[in-house]
C-alpha cells in the first residue's frame, strides 16, 4: 500500500504467499484492527506525519478487512 496499491491489491499481491493462503480470515481481521488501533495511539502522542500515514495506511487496511467480514 505503501507504494499505491489498494487494500484490495495488497490482499491480491499477498495470495501468492503460502503463509497467507493459509492464514484465517478472521485471525488476519483481528491483527489489522489491533495495528490500527495501535498506530492510531501512535500518533496521538507523536503525530510525525510519517506515522500519520502509517496509521491511515493502517485504518484503510483494517476497513478492507472488516468489509470481508
Amino acid at each position: 500500500m505503501e507504494a499505491g496499491h489498494t487494500a484490495a491489491q495488497a490482499d491480491a499481491e499477498c495470495r501468492v504467499l503460502p503463509a497467507w493462503q493459509g492464514a484465517d480470515r478472521q485471525d488476519v481481521a483481528s491483527f489489522s484492527a489491533a495495528n490500527a488501533r495501535l498506530w492510531k495511539s501512535i500518533t496521538e502522542h507523536d503525530p510525525e506525519p510519517w506515522k500519520q500515514h502509517m496509521a491511515r495506511l493502517a485504518g484503510q487496511w483494517c476497513d478492507y478487512w472488516a468489509g470481508l467480514g
